[in-house]
C-alpha cells in the first residue's frame, strides 16, 4: 500500500481523493488545507483523517498530492522532496521558470518521484489516435474557456495553454527554432487570451489559441501529416482520423465509404471516427502515480518533462509581454 496524503481541499483536491479512494493500492493517510473548516469538512466526507499542518503529515506518508493554488506549489514542493516524499503536483509545475528547474534537480538529487498534473496525456481522445501520429507537419489547438468570476492566478499561457505545449512537444520530435506569440490582458492582472506559432526545425507548425473569456468552452487539436489527420475533441472524449487511400487499400469498402478525391479515380478519402469515448483520465493519471512509486519507474509526466513544457510556456510569455511593453 502507497500512503498518500492531499494538500488541498479545495474542487480538483476532492477530484484526486475520489480516484485515490478507487485504487486499492493506495491508503489515503490525511487531509490537509489552509482553511481548517475546509479540510476538516472533507476529512469527515471521505473517512479521511485531518491533519493541522505539513509537518505532521509528511511524518505518516510517502508521497503527497499537491492540488493547491499555483502559487504555492513550489513551497509545499520544496518541503516535501526534502522529506524524502513522492510528489504529485496539479499543473503547472511552478509559477517561476527557476523554481521549477530547482524542483527538478531536487526531485533527482532526493531519488523521488515528481508528477505533474498534465491530464490531457490520458484524454482517451487522444490516447486512442496517439499511435497513428507518427510524422505530424501543422498542429492547431484550440483551448478556450469560459468566463469565471473566480479569476486565476497565472496567465492563460500557464493556466490553459500549457496542456497543448505538452500535447505538442510529446509528438514533435524536433528541436524549436522560432516562437512568436500576441496575448491580451482582458479581465484579470494577467494574459486571458494568447495566441502561439511554435516553428519546430524539422518544418513542422504549432498553432496555440488559449481563452479564458470565450462565451463556450472547446479543447480541440488538429493534427496534420503526409496523406492523413486527425481531430481530437479532448472536451467530448471524441476522436476522427481522416486518411487518404488508394481504391484497392484493404481499409477501402464502398459500401462504408465513398468519398472520391476530384480529379483522382483510385483515391478516396477513409475516414474513421471514435465517438462517446469513455475513460477516467484523472483515475489513470493517478494510477500511473502510484504504479511509478511502486515499480520504481518515472511517471509519465516528470517534474522533468513538465519543465520543458514550462520553458516553451515562459518563451511564449517573453514575447507577449515584450509587445505590450
Amino acid at each position: 500500500m502507497v500512503k498518500i496524503g492531499v494538500v488541498g481541499c479545495g474542487h480538483i483536491g476532492k477530484i484526486h481523493i475520489e480516484q485515490l479512494k478507487q485504487i486499492s493500492e493506495v491508503s489515503l493517510i490525511g487531509v490537509l488545507d489552509k482553511r481548517i473548516e475546509t479540510a476538516k469538512t472533507v476529512s469527515i466526507q471521505f473517512g479521511i483523517p485531518f491533519c493541522s499542518n505539513l509537518e505532521e503529515l509528511l511524518q505518516i506518508t510517502e508521497a503527497i498530492i499537491i492540488a493547491t493554488d499555483s502559487d504555492s506549489h513550489f513551497e509545499i514542493a520544496q518541503q516535501c522532496i526534502k522529506a524524502g516524499k513522492h510528489v504529485f503536483i496539479e499543473k503547472p509545475l511552478t509559477l517561476d521558470i527557476s523554481q521549477a528547474l530547482e524542483l527538478v534537480h531536487m526531485s533527482k538529487e532526493s531519488n523521488v518521484y515528481c508528477m505533474v498534473g498534465h491530464v490531457e496525456r490520458f484524454n482517451i481522445a487522444y490516447t486512442s489516435v496517439k499511435r497513428l501520429i507518427l510524422n505530424p507537419l501543422f498542429i492547431e489547438s484550440h483551448r478556450l474557456a469560459s468566463f469565471s468570476s473566480k479569476l486565476a492566478t497565472e496567465s492563460v499561457v500557464l493556466d490553459l495553454m500549457i496542456h497543448d505545449i505538452d500535447i505538442v512537444l510529446s509528438l514533435v520530435k524536433s528541436e524549436i527554432n522560432r516562437i512568436s506569440a500576441t496575448g491580451v490582458k482582458v479581465i484579470s492582472d494577467s494574459i486571458d487570451i494568447a495566441n502561439a506559432r511554435i516553428e519546430f526545425s524539422n518544418g513542422c507548425i504549432a498553432n496555440l489559441t488559449a481563452s479564458r473569456i470565450s462565451q463556450y468552452a472547446m479543447r480541440k487539436t488538429r493534427v496534420f501529416q503526409q496523406d492523413k489527420y486527425f481531430n481530437i475533441d479532448f472536451l467530448h472524449r471524441e476522436s476522427e482520423v481522416v486518411e487518404l487511400i488508394d481504391a484497392n487499400h484493404a481499409k477501402y469498402n464502398p459500401d462504408l465509404q465513398a468519398i472520391q478525391v476530384a480529379n483522382q479515380a483510385t483515391k478516396y478519402l477513409y475516414i474513421e471516427q471514435w465517438k462517446n469515448l469513455e475513460n477516467n483520465a484523472i483515475l489513470d493519471e493517478m494510477k500511473n502515480f502510484v504504479e511509478s512509486i511502486q515499480m520504481r519507474k518515472t511517471p509519465i509526466i516528470s517534474a522533468e518533462v513538465a519543465y520543458t513544457s514550462m520553458q516553451v510556456a515562459d518563451k511564449i510569455l517573453k514575447k507577449i509581454y515584450s509587445l505590450n511593453d
